[in-house]
């Protein structure tokens, strides 16, 4: 199979297990507190959040979140990221087959809380 089969893959995969995410990003620290809701059989250990700039590759972020208790993953960005974000949360564990991911487009700003689910 080639990437994109896999990518649309994990994108219906995450709709069938209804995957859903919320998260705040701290404007201060950059801390990333993050809740996975889903029919999972077991929660990842870590997940992989990727904040992709529309216009400049050279802001690209790629976080990692470790899951400190139940369903709570955190973690941190160095720089404070504002504006609009193409966002993607997946199990680096599962990078293929039986891997899901998550994608949206979000406005960073502020103490807000971001959701994302599977559509």
């Amino acid at each position: 199979t080639n990437a994109i089969t896999i990518t649309l893959d994990r994108d219906t995969h995450a709709r069938a297990i209804e995957i859903d995410t919320s998260f705040m990003v701290d404007s201060v620290t950059g801390d990333i507190s993050l809740q996975l809701e889903g029919d999972l059989p077991a929660l990842p250990r870590s997940l992989t959040l990727d904040l992709i700039s529309p216009a400049h590759a050279s802001r690209d972020r790629s976080v990692t979140l470790r899951q400190i208790s139940g369903n709570t993953y955190t973690g941190q960005l160095e720089k404070q990221i504002e504006g609009r974000r193409y966002i993607e949360l997946s199990d680096p564990d599962k990078p293929g087959e039986g891997g899901w991911r998550l994608t949206g487009e979000l406005h960073l700003g502020g103490n807000q809380r971001y959701q994302l689910s599977a559509h």
